[in-house]
């Protein structure tokens, strides 16, 4: 049996958006936005997605882009990824 999503989507998984549920939950335990810490971990997406990427996806307000963002963010902070891994 197909999952819902694969019904409604035509096979490709649900694009996520900032103000998803699960991407709120996650950014409520990031640290504040422009604190030193939180630059520590948005450097982590520059350096996995490249500066350009990240500056276009930035500069085009793709939504889809900020919750992956966010969602690594989270996972570098509680080191469920690190700099290793991007090696």
């Amino acid at each position: 049996m197909k999952p819902e999503w694969k019904k409604l989507t035509a096979g490709a998984p649900p694009q996520l958006g900032p103000s998803a549920p699960l991407v709120l939950i996650l950014e409520s335990e990031l640290p504040e936005e422009g604190s030193d810490d939180r630059e520590v971990l948005i450097e982590f997406v520059r350096m996995m997605h490249g500066e350009e990427m990240v500056k276009v996806a930035d500069e085009s307000g793709d939504t889809n882009f900020q919750a992956k963002s966010k969602v690594v963010q989270w996972m570098h902070q509680y080191n469920f990824l690190s700099r290793d891994d991007l090696a």
